[in-house]
């Protein structure tokens, strides 16, 4: 059987058609990270741009969220920086620790003591860029940090990344507690809880995160090699 041949000026614009596409996904940025450090109920550190938190959590307002917006970034490669990105935590608790009624807030000066748990997850995550184009993220939680009060004093951390296990304070008694910092290592650590064991009493001092805007996907450029190759089996 003799197959039909294409009409040259067809070919010639689903060539031209394919090009543009293989061409779309390669002019977009590389793989991209923002790092924040220190998140607190006030404020974080991030490795780029300008952070602001639009939650407040203190003793009287406690809600269950947590939203840090970061403006001035380039996460697209392209232009300025004009891109920014969103983060909202959610703040689930049991017993009195935070995001229950009545609950404590999150942050030194709040206990959560033994009975009580809390659990952070990562609500939302919106990258945006200066001509409102959403991007893809992946987001990632890397520790979380407390003070304890006591050496004796343990605390069980549980994320959905694999981390799961029990630590101790690095305090000499009431009053001189120090900083314990707890890494997830997992590479999906998008969700963590932390409660303490019988007696033990603590606060989480902050948490650590980053979120990362990936590179195109290599599938929309297969797919186009694929189609470029079927036009061509075919002339």
């Amino acid at each position: 059987m003799k197959l039909k041949t294409m009409n040259p000026t067809f070919a010639k614009a689903s060539l031209m058609a394919l090009t543009l596409a293989i061409a779309a996904p390669l002019a977009s940025a590389a793989t991209t990270l923002v790092t924040f450090t220190n998140a607190t109920r006030a404020g974080a550190t991030v490795s780029s741009g300008t952070v602001t938190v639009a939650s407040t959590v203190d003793g009287t307002n406690n809600p269950a969220t947590i939203t840090y917006s970061v403006t001035g970034l380039n996460l697209d490669d392209v232009g300025t920086n004009d891109d920014s990105l969103t983060v909202t935590l959610s703040l689930t608790g049991v017993g009195g620790a935070p995001g229950t009624p009545g609950g404590g807030r999150v942050g030194v000066g709040t206990n959560i003591d033994a009975g009580e748990s809390i659990s952070y997850t990562f609500q939302s995550v919106v990258a945006t860029t200066g001509t409102s184009q959403a991007l893809a993220t992946n987001q990632d939680f890397n520790s979380v940090t407390t003070f304890n009060f006591d050496s004796t004093e343990q605390f069980t951390l549980v994320s959905n990344g694999g981390t799961s296990g029990t630590f101790s304070g690095t305090g000499t008694g009431t009053g001189n507690g120090t900083l314990t910092t707890v890494s997830m290592p997992g590479a999906t650590d998008t969700q963590f809880s932390l409660s303490p064991s019988a007696g033990a009493s603590g606060q989480i001092d902050s948490t650590a995160f980053t979120v990362q805007i990936p590179e195109p996907s290599s599938a929309m450029l297969f797919g186009s090699v694929a189609l470029l190759g079927l036009v061509r089996r075919r002339r």
